[in-house]
């Protein structure tokens, strides 16, 4: 099984135009000029919050097991000036390595 965190393709985010359109398959913008191909053999799904939702997120880490065979990747809105301790807080939530 894999770790809980391996590498992540990143790409633009471009909003739909008559160039570039709509993947169907996923359902999102695309752009074929910068459009890459994950290698990864997992999916990799996406979490989003402000500081508020640190409560979700950690709820939702304690029910997901071990070993799910999914990457998670945590994006928090979070005030610049003050340094982070989401992954320390996110840790005591879940069995899976948080980095």
């Amino acid at each position: 099984m894999m770790d809980a965190c391996q590498s992540v393709l990143t790409a633009p985010f471009i909003m739909p135009n008559e160039k570039s359109g709509i993947d169907h398959d996923a359902g999102v913008p695309r752009n074929p000029d910068t459009e890459q191909r994950s290698t990864l053999n997992f999916p990799v799904v996406g979490l989003g919050a402000s500081a508020g939702g640190m409560t979700a997120l950690k709820t939702f880490l304690q029910q997901m097991p071990k070993n799910s065979g999914l990457a998670f990747v945590v994006i928090l809105h979070l005030s610049p000036r003050h340094e982070s301790v989401a992954d320390k807080v996110l840790q005591t939530a879940t069995r899976m390595p948080v980095h």
